[in-house]
C-alpha cells in the first residue's frame, strides 16, 4: 500500500466531518483503517464524542486495534460518533458526519463517521455497535457492515454505553474486507463453508417502511429465489418491542457507567475544588456533558428506580430473553433471517434534529433485535432509491454461525454492483 494522500483526506474531512481527529503521522502499511472515537488508541485521545473526556489519552490500544495493527494495518484517525453512542443520529460538538451521497443527509449515530470513512476513503472501519449502529450507518452510506456474535470479539479498550449490548463491528465498501477483517477480530471460529438454502422472512417485515425500501426488498427476494434461496415466512412477535427495550437497557447501563465521569478520576478536571462533592460533580457534568448524555443519564436512572424498574428495565430484559428464544426457534425452520436494514434511506440532518427520542429510536427497528439478542448479523448494500440514496438489507444467523454470513457476503457481492459516491478518494 502506498502512503495515503493526507491533504486530500483532510479536504474531504472538512466537508464531510467523518473524523474528529486525523493522525499526524500515517506511515505505509498493508492497509488503512479508521477507529471510532469509542476505542482507546495511542495515537490520539479518546473522547467518545463528549467534551467531558477531553484530554483522556491512555498509553495503550484497544484489543481490536492491536489485532488490526498486528495484521499490518495503520490507523488513520478517530471517527466522529454520537455522544457515548446514546442516540441514533450524531449531533455532537466535534462535527456531524455528512452522508457521502448527499451532504444534507445523516450517516447515523455511533457509527456515523466510521461508515462515512469506509464509503469515501475505501478503507476498513472499526466501530462499536449500539442497538445496531454499525448496520444502520453501513446501510445509509451504501457499504457492508458486520457484527459477530456477542462475546466473540474482545471489547477490552472500548468505552461502551450499554455493556450488555455493545459489540465491535467492521464496516467496508468491499465484501472481501468484511470477511477478512471480521475473522481477524474474532477470538474463535472455523473455516467451514455453511451453505444457506432457506431464508426466513419475518411476517409483516415491510409494514410501515418507505415505498422504496419495500419495493427494493421485494425485488431482492426475487433475485435470491433465482439464486436458489427459498424464502419462508416466520414469526418474530417480540421484534416490535426490541428497539425500545434495547434503548431502555443501554440507557440504564449508560447511566451507571457514566457516573465515573465526575471530574475526579475520570472526566475533565477543571471544576471548582472549593465546592462540596455533590455540587462539584454536578457542576462538572452540567458543563461538559452534552444533551444526549444528560438525557440518557436521566432516562436510565429513571428506568432503574424503585417503582419503575419492574415496569421498564425488567420488562426490557424479558424482551431480550424472548427475542433469543424466538430467533433460535425460527432458525430451526430456516438457515438465516432476512430483513431490511432500515425503514428508509438516510433522513435529512435537519429532520433528525427535530425528532423526539421515541421517533429517533425507530431507526433501530430492524437492527436492535439482533443486537439485543447478541446474534451475528450482516448488512449488505442492495439498491438505491429514486434520489440515488443507498439502501441495505440485513442477514441474521444463529449464535456462532458467522460463516453463513461470510458465504452470503461473497455470493451477494457477485450479484450487486456498489455505486461509489462522487466524492470518493
Amino acid at each position: 500500500m502506498s502512503s495515503p494522500d493526507m491533504s486530500k483526506i483532510k479536504e474531504l474531512n472538512e466537508k464531510y466531518e467523518m473524523f474528529r481527529v486525523l493522525n499526524s503521522d500515517v506511515i505505509k502499511g498493508d492497509f488503512l483503517f479508521s477507529v471510532s472515537d469509542s476505542f482507546v488508541t495511542r495515537e490520539a485521545d479518546t473522547l467518545c464524542g463528549s467534551e467531558i473526556l477531553e484530554g483522556y489519552n491512555p498509553p495503550f490500544d484497544a484489543d481490536s486495534v492491536i489485532a488490526f495493527k498486528e495484521a499490518g494495518g495503520v490507523p488513520i484517525g478517530k471517527t466522529n460518533m454520537s455522544e457515548f453512542g446514546t442516540v441514533p443520529y450524531t449531533n455532537g460538538p466535534y462535527g456531524i458526519p455528512k452522508n457521502p451521497f448527499d451532504a444534507e443527509r445523516t450517516c447515523g449515530g455511533p457509527s456515523a463517521g466510521a461508515a462515512c470513512a469506509a464509503s469515501l476513503l475505501d478503507i476498513v472501519s472499526l466501530s462499536l455497535s449500539t442497538c445496531g449502529s454499525v448496520l444502520n450507518s453501513a446501510a445509509y452510506c451504501g457499504v457492508y457492515g458486520m457484527v459477530p456474535t456477542y462475546g466473540k470479539v474482545s471489547k477490552a479498550g472500548t468505552v461502551d454505553a450499554g455493556s450488555s449490548v455493545d459489540r465491535v463491528g467492521v464496516i467496508s465498501s468491499k465484501s472481501d474486507d468484511i470477511v477478512k477483517y471480521a475473522k481477524i477480530l474474532m477470538e474463535s471460529g472455523d473455516g467451514k463453508k455453511s451453505q444457506i438454502k432457506t431464508v426466513g422472512i419475518p411476517k409483516g417485515v415491510t409494514d410501515n417502511v418507505s415505498d422504496d425500501i419495500k419495493k427494493n426488498f421485494e425485488r431482492n427476494l426475487e433475485i435470491l429465489k433465482s439464486l436458489g434461496f427459498e424464502p419462508k415466512t416466520i414469526e418474530l412477535p417480540s421484534m416490535k418491542y426490541a428497539a425500545i427495550a434495547c434503548r431502555i437497557l443501554t440507557t440504564a447501563e449508560a447511566s451507571t457507567s457514566m457516573s465515573r465521569y465526575c471530574g475526579m478520576r475520570y472526566g475533565k478536571q477543571d471544576g471548582d475544588y472549593t465546592l462540596e462533592s455533590d455540587e462539584f460533580f454536578t457542576s462538572v457534568r452540567t458543563e461538559h456533558f452534552g444533551t444526549p448524555a444528560k438525557e440518557a443519564i436521566l432516562l436510565g436512572s429513571y428506568m432503574r428506580m424503585d417503582g419503575t424498574r419492574e415496569r421498564y428495565y425488567n420488562k426490557a430484559r424479558m424482551v431480550r430473553e424472548l427475542m433469543i428464544e424466538e430467533y433460535q426457534s425460527a432458525l430451526k425452520e430456516c438457515d438465516v433471517i432476512l430483513t431490511p436494514t432500515t425503514e428508509s434511506a438516510a433522513p435529512l440532518i435537519s429532520e433528525t434534529s427535530e425528532m423526539t427520542m421515541v421517533e429517533s429510536f425507530s431507526a433501530d427497528r430492524f437492527t436492535a433485535p439482533p443486537d439485543l439478542a447478541g446474534m451475528p448479523v450482516l448488512s449488505v448494500p442492495c439498491g438505491y432509491d429514486n434520489g440515488g440514496m443507498p439502501m441495505g438489507m440485513m442477514l441474521i444467523a444463529n449464535h456462532n454461525e458467522e460463516n453463513k454470513l461470510f458465504d452470503f457476503c461473497e455470493t451477494w457481492n457477485k450479484q450487486f454492483d456498489i455505486v461509489k459516491p462522487e466524492a470518493v478518494l
